[in-house]
């Protein structure tokens, strides 16, 4: 169970991280009007997302694997001794 842990974790950082960047931008699109801007203003709103997206990306990393890390010490204590 223990050498499979890393594959989950980069697993789950890949598909929340897919997930993040897609609510990420719609937020922007959504909430964002391009309409009348100038290059810079839609340059700083294009890097301003990546740096959110960024930022977002890394706390929900670490949250999922917190999350993993308590399911397998949960395993550990419960399943494991009884196997």
């Amino acid at each position: 169970m223990i050498k499979i842990v890393p594959t989950i974790k980069l697993a789950t950082t890949a598909v929340v991280g897919f997930g993040t960047t897609a609510v990420v931008k719609a937020i922007i699109s959504n909430n964002v009007p391009r309409d009348d801007m100038n290059i810079l203003e839609e340059g700083a709103v294009i890097a301003g997302s990546y740096a959110l997206g960024a930022m977002v990306a890394d706390h929900t990393r670490n949250y999922t694997d917190a999350q993993i890390d308590k399911a397998v010490t949960w395993y550990n204590d419960h399943i494991k001794k009884t196997a």
